[in-house]
């Protein structure tokens, strides 16, 4: 979308490709979007993508399927 963008001689500023990265995250990812949008502080698009690649890692890791140990009983 930005390279068409800047090819229609319309450049997207760093803000305005952020708030759309963000409005088109999924429910799971609400914290991270409310933390972001909730800063005060200046943000850069490589912070918010290094940042989302650690919470696409996190999301990951705890909605794998978790293995439950099957205890096998002898019967004598």
């Amino acid at each position: 979308m930005t390279d068409k963008l800047v090819v229609a001689d319309h450049a997207l500023h760093c803000d305005e490709i952020i708030s759309y990265l963000l409005s088109g995250l999924g429910y799971d990812y609400n914290p991270f979007v409310t933390t972001i949008t909730a800063r005060t502080n200046h943000i850069t698009l490589e912070e918010v993508y290094a940042l989302l690649l650690t919470i696409e890692s996190h999301l990951q890791h705890h909605n794998s399927p978790i293995i439950q140990p099957i205890a096998h009983i002898a019967t004598r």
